[in-house]
């Protein structure tokens, strides 16, 4: 039979609020427990680039659904490869219009990631609850 842990005794010397964390989350299991640091500036660069490369190819997206409702000629259609080079014309303006600020929806994306961030480490250290 194993001895019992000191730090699982429950006894006088205990307040409530200890007892209950020890019953519910066992003993130590928030020991070392901190808040997520703030992000880093790599951080903060990965999501904008992420964000920025999702509005792009978004762009690109719609520049070639808005292109497929437009009817075809026999003026300019027709060449070999003409398709190639439609989409990587959308995909490179796509890239530029996302470069210049886009649509503005990759500045949603990352105040929205900075914001649930924020809630999150509020959270955390006990501010809304």
């Amino acid at each position: 039979m194993k001895p019992i842990e000191p730090s699982l005794m429950i006894g006088p010397a205990m307040g409530a609020e200890e007892i209950m964390t020890t019953a519910i989350a066992g003993p130590r299991s928030l020991q070392g427990v901190q808040a997520p640091a703030a992000a880093t500036d790599a951080d903060n660069r990965r999501l904008q680039k992420a964000a920025s490369e999702f509005e792009s190819y978004f762009i690109s997206s719609l520049l070639q659904e808005m292109r497929k409702s437009i009817p075809q000629s026999g003026l300019l259609g027709g060449a070999p490869g003409q398709e190639i080079y439609q989409s990587l014309f959308d995909q490179s303006l796509g890239q530029a219009l996302a470069q210049k600020g886009g649509l503005g929806l990759a500045k949603q994306i990352i105040q929205h990631f900075l914001k649930k961030e924020q809630i999150g480490a509020q959270e955390i250290h006990g501010i809304n609850r």
